[in-house]
């Protein structure tokens, strides 16, 4: 009765080896589920951080098909760097104020700089620049928009474009780098001026 009893006892428990195949089978699912999960984490943050990085270069084009948009001048640097521009902008007060708003884009770094202000401080020394380090020193100032720029195709970045009797219009071909792989996002415009009457300002 005794010999039963302990075949009985014995084939209740684990071997060595069915502990050994289970224990590698719990390694297997284990890493099997963490690389699972840590796959779907970094799927997750590169789509984040690809979504940030388009919404971030959208804004910066519709900020500046926006100003454009009010344009009443603009004068652009020969070789297309550089646009000033005399357009309005809501005020504090509620009414509208005219303004003098520039972009320069330099190409060595692939910075984009913006200034808009009420008067020509920043703009004069800009539109009167000779060469090009006196244009990087007159814009050195202006607030930094975005890095990671480019050129499409090596086209210039503004231009004037005469509109054969419909005016003249701003043309824009500006290339925004999106993050690691992804294809970049490119920003083509031509934005025609609307004469204002009551634009006085001179951004020159």
């Amino acid at each position: 009765m005794n010999r039963f009893a302990n075949r009985a006892g014995g084939d209740s428990g684990f071997t060595l080896v069915e502990l050994i195949v289970y224990m590698v089978v719990l390694v297997i699912v284990t890493l099997m589920a963490g690389t699972i999960f840590i796959n779907i984490v970094f799927h997750e943050r590169y789509a984040r951080a690809t979504a940030e990085a388009n919404n971030e270069a959208q804004t910066v084009f519709k900020e500046l098909e926006y100003d454009l948009r009010s344009a009443d001048w603009a004068d652009v640097s020969s070789n297309g760097d550089l646009v000033v521009i005399l357009t309005r902008k809501a005020s504090i007060s509620g009414g509208n104020e005219a303004r003098c708003v520039g972009y320069y884009y330099d190409e060595p770094s692939g910075e984009l700089r913006r200034t808009t202000r009420t008067d020509n401080l920043d703009t004069s020394p800009a539109i009167s620049a000779t060469t090009e380090a006196a244009l990087v020193a007159a814009t050195d100032t202006w607030p930094l928009v975005r890095t990671d720029m480019q050129t499409i195709d090596g086209a210039p970045v503004f231009g004037l474009d005469d509109k054969y009797g419909a005016g003249m219009a701003v043309t824009i071909q500006l290339r925004a780098e999106a993050f690691e792989d992804r294809a970049p996002i490119d920003f083509v415009k031509s934005i025609a001026l609307r004469k204002q009457a009551d634009l006085t300002l001179s951004c020159k």
